[in-house]
């Protein structure tokens, strides 16, 4: 599975990243992550590697990376306002799995690049939050 430091090589970029930016990431890298029968995934999870001694990681530094974990939680709060991540069924997202939205699964699926996924993903967002105005 695609660990966030094999797409984004230093921690430092992750932190200045625009939100949205690092929104679309994340979403072109999810595949990996989703069960086969229900394509559910934890979003805390995805892009971390394991470090071989029962914890996952980002990779950037040893141990947990509170900086990037709070980064990419902005990140997943931003697709799930987009409409493009939802809580799975019960009781399966009150336990924190998500699964993608229609929407959500047609961005993964078409993002032959990450800059694709990030320009889908944030115009995707701007036709949610017009249609709310109106």
């Amino acid at each position: 599975m695609p660990g966030l430091k094999d797409v984004i090589p230093s921690r430092e970029m992750v932190l200045e990243m625009p939100t949205e930016k690092l929104a679309g990431i994340l979403l072109s890298i999810v595949g990996p992550h989703r069960q086969r029968s229900e394509g559910m995934f934890l979003p805390h999870i995805v892009g971390q590697i394991s470090s071989g001694q029962g914890f996952n990681h980002f990779g950037y530094v040893v141990g947990n990376d509170r900086a990037v974990e709070g980064a990419t939680a902005e990140a997943w709060q931003w697709l799930e306002r987009a409409g493009l991540v939802l809580p799975a069924a019960p009781p399966n997202g009150a336990n924190g799995f998500r699964v993608l939205s229609r929407d959500g699964e047609k961005i993964a699926i078409n993002a032959s690049d990450r800059a694709q996924a990030y320009a889908i993903s944030r115009a995707a967002y701007r036709a949610r939050s017009n249609s709310f105005r109106r």
